[in-house]
């Protein structure tokens, strides 16, 4: 037997030794590395009639945003201008306390029920009446949403946990997050596209079938750092505070204060910001592989400068990992299926004088065939596979300078001749919202990571916000600064007063038909978006019905056999299908398995 292959048996018998020794000591860690799944995750197990994303992504990344100065006049305090729905009945509400934490104060956790929706709250009990505000601002937050979106199958259910941000890592200037609780892939039959992850929300009005359902639809956290690090605390003293609770005129306002202040955001401005968020206006497109992002740490860990900074400047879906022994996401086989968000979203940008137009639907397709197996998927080896590959790594760099600059991402309306939908009867909503622009650019290029917890972080290069453009008009509430000094009745006035006037119909239970004037904080172009995805809403009424096609079972067999599963003679210890949910293991000894794997790797592969 040659030298050489000496060599070779006797890295492969270190390797597996390494492996057996790491699995002994990882076995009796393990406790500590598993941490508790994220509130953002589907349950992995398969129901009859409708499939959970397997297992679920955590990608659903928060989508974070901040606060900005607005230039607008000082109108009077309309306190009263979100009590609309004083008709509805009186929701009931049940308050009961958890468990204590060992790290924190324990939360107080109040259920508030009303018609058509659910809204839990995990507030600290410290906070005291505090809490109720911040439920109060939520309940009011999903009434505006329900107003105009219709839930005829299942009603919604919001969680929301207002918290220290500063538990995990200090941002205070991050106000919150909101994300899907879970994203489904649905049978195939019409209206369903089953190449799209569908929202939790969405896919319980089609499908009601299946106990896969997490137990809420929408995520929500805001950040109570951010509102104590505005708080003037000599102005708290002298306008009553005891020194007790929560001090008063922080950074959010609530309706039951006196007129809000300069830098003061409206609660239910924020909470239904990230409820859309969680009813699907997000991306999975991403820059998963730069610098900040939690692959590029971990590539760089492993392998160094192996790649140039040039070469890992991509955007695509959220790539599919595995991770091995809670050690980090060793694997990746491809990519995972896009948000259902996603599939109207078109690229224009202009490259060697030619402009350039890329639908990320078509690309999300092809990209959703790369996958690789074995050895491939080991992370070195899938980002040199990749990068092989040509067309789909010279579109996926190519569209990485095209989301850094300034509105280049459209999300495009798809045609349509219904008569039930006002944008087609209505001139100016027909003429005014045919496409909505995101924001690209500067502020996704050169934002500060986002990061909430050692597993979830939001990577680079996000699109799931309006641009900028948008931010005096009636489709404010998703851009991506929140507009301070004004309440959210207020903003609603001051956008819709110089529009057209937009009226629609709805029929009583009595058969009455009433005429409404349409003047909701959640716009005309973020209703089209989700009358698109296949909501129904009061200006595109349609409804939940389906028709399954199983002429087309075998084919989503297929997508299914190419899902780029891992296939290892060895058991998982974790699994994750987010490059977003990083667990980097406390132990460096633990930690060292995939560092040495990839220096051996390539003398036993290559």
């Amino acid at each position: 037997m040659g030298r050489a292959a000496i060599h070779c048996l006797q890295i492969l018998a270190a390797v597996i030794l390494l492996q057996a020794l790491l699995f002994i000591s990882t076995t009796s860690c393990i406790a500590e590395l598993e941490h508790p799944p994220l509130p953002l995750s589907a349950s992995p197990s398969l129901s009859r009639h409708i499939v959970p994303r397997d297992p679920t992504t955590s990608l659903a990344d928060p989508v974070a945003a901040t606060a900005s100065p607005a230039n607008q006049d000082d109108g009077d305090d309309d306190e009263d201008a979100l009590d609309d729905s004083d008709e509805e009945a009186t929701p009931t509400t049940t308050t009961t306390a958890s468990p204590p934490s060992t790290s924190s104060p324990p939360p107080l956790e109040t259920n508030v029920t009303g018609t058509n929706y659910t809204v839990r709250l995990n507030c600290d009990e410290s906070y005291g009446e505090f809490c109720e505000k911040v439920r109060g601002a939520a309940v009011d937050a999903v009434r505006e949403l329900i107003n105009v979106v219709k839930f005829d199958n299942d009603n919604i259910t919001v969680q929301l946990n207002y918290t220290s941000f500063c538990e995990k890592e200090c941002a205070n200037d991050t106000l919150g997050w909101g994300a899907p609780a879970s994203q489904f892939i649905m049978l195939p039959g019409d209206p369903i596209d089953t190449d799209y992850l569908y929202p939790q929300i969405l896919a319980k009005q089609f499908e009601q079938r299946t106990s896969e359902w997490a137990d809420h639809d929408v995520y929500v956290e805001i950040n109570h750092d951010a509102y104590m690090s505005a708080v003037d605390y000599d102005a708290a003293e002298e306008a009553g505070w005891n020194g007790t609770g929560v001090p008063p005129r922080g950074k959010y306002w609530f309706k039951d204060e006196g007129p809000i202040l300069d830098y003061q955001i409206d609660m239910t401005y924020i909470v239904l910001h990230e409820i859309l968020h969680g009813v699907g206006i997000i991306s999975s497109w991403g820059a998963y592989f730069i610098e900040n992002s939690p692959l590029h740490q971990l590539i760089r860990q492993l392998i160094g400068d192996l790649f140039e900074e040039e070469e890992l400047r991509l955007v695509t879906p959220s790539p599919s990992s595995t991770v091995l022994y809670g050690a980090g996401p060793v694997f990746i086989t491809g990519f995972q299926r896009n948000m259902l968000f996603d599939k109207y979203l078109n690229v224009d940008y202009t490259n060697l004088n030619e402009t350039n137009r890329v639908s990320l639907k078509d690309f999300g397709l092809d990209m959703l065939n790369f996958c690789v197996q074995d050895n491939d998927a080991f992370i070195v080896n899938f980002v040199r596979k990749f990068l092989t590959e040509e067309n789909i790594s010279r579109q996926s760099a190519q569209l990485y300078g095209a989301f850094a600059i300034a509105g280049t991402v459209t999300f495009d309306f798809p045609l349509s001749s219904s008569n039930k939908s006002i944008f087609n009867t209505n001139s100016y909503l027909n003429e005014t919202y045919r496409r909505m622009t995101l924001l690209t650019g500067d502020s996704i290029n050169n934002g500060p990571p986002e990061h909430f917890s050692a597993s979830n972080n939001r990577p680079d290069m996000m699109i799931s916000h309006l641009s900028g453009e948008y931010a005096s008009t009636p489709d404010f509430i998703m851009t991506d600064s929140f507009r301070t000094g004004a309440t959210l009745p207020q903003l609603i006035d001051s956008v819709y007063n110089d529009t057209p006037i937009v009226s629609y119909t709805e029929e009583l239970a009595n058969g009455t038909i009433v005429t409404h004037v349409y003047r909701s904080p959640i716009g005309p172009g973020i209703l089209r978006m989700l009358g698109s995805m296949g909501y129904s809403t009061v200006l595109k009424r349609t409804n939940y019905n389906t028709t399954l096609d199983d002429s087309k079972s075998s084919e989503n067999d297929s997508k299914d056999e190419k899902s780029c599963r891992l296939n290892r003679s060895y058991s998982r210890r974790r699994n994750s299908n987010s490059s977003a949910a990083v667990l980097l293991a406390p132990s460096r000894g633990i930690f060292m398995l995939p560092v040495i794997l990839s220096l051996l790797l390539p003398l036993l592969y290559y």
